[in-house]
């Protein structure tokens, strides 16, 4: 059975380690290999949710490349990114790839992402992976305003709350590609609407609400996670 969710550490979030995540070339890596590491993290998270109180995965490089769609020399760049990062560690016993997803925090630092609502009905692959070409810096940018848009949701809300001043200084991205970014993750179905409202004793917006793809089975009134 596929889990609806999955329980994610998000202390890079938090630690502004995600800002590293650049579309440039620089000592971490190529961009497209930056790009590769976030997507194969989610996949490692949702292999996790699994078997629940895990953080060990093992799955093969051919697996994860069918899961995320990307190649094996991408799968292999993601991964040396992100145990630079210190996110993943990783071991090879016998034939077998572990990879320990990395929690920094003895307490806290973590979150929840879709799973259900992202795999296709086999639970083969992630299926609005299959948009991305890893050649545009949007689709990177995309994936990390998903995440830390996971990361700052309030446990008993369906939504996350978040301006774009907050998006852009937590994940270094512009006003204009955050814009770019939040379009594409509507047309491959990650994000499910976005609403804007204004407080009851002002015109004044307050920041946008963010439903994420699942979202539904966020709240904590439905943690029963099946």
């Amino acid at each position: 059975m596929i889990p609806r969710w999955a329980p994610m550490y998000s202390w890079w979030i938090q630690d502004e380690v995600i800002q590293k995540l650049n579309w440039r070339n620089d000592q971490l890596g190529r961009p497209a290999g930056k790009t590769a590491a976030l997507m194969i993290y989610m996949a490692l998270t949702m292999k996790s949710s699994e078997e629940p109180g895990l953080s060990r995965v093992k799955i093969t490089y051919s697996r994860l490349s069918e899961i995320t769609g990307i190649s094996r020399e991408l799968v292999r760049e993601g991964i040396t990114i992100l145990e630079s990062l210190e996110m993943i560690h990783f071991e090879k016993v016998g034939r077998n790839n572990i990879y320990t997803l990395v929690n920094k925090r003895t307490k806290g630092g973590w979150c929840k992402i879709p799973v259900k609502q992202l795999m296709t009905e086999d639970g083969k692959i992630i299926s609005p992976f299959k948009e991305l070409r890893l050649r545009r810096k949007i689709e990177l940018h995309a994936i990390k305003i998903f995440l830390y848009l996971a990361s700052v949701r309030n446990n008993h809300s369906e939504f996350s709350m978040a301006s774009y001043e907050t998006i852009r200084k937590a994940v270094g991205v512009s006003d204009k590609d955050i814009s770019r970014a939040l379009a594409l993750l509507s047309l491959i179905g990650m994000l499910a609407r976005v609403s804007s409202e204004k407080t009851e004793d002002s015109k004044e917006n307050q920041p946008n609400r963010y439903y994420l793809t699942g979202y539904k089975s966020f709240a904590r009134s439905s943690d029963m996670n099946s």
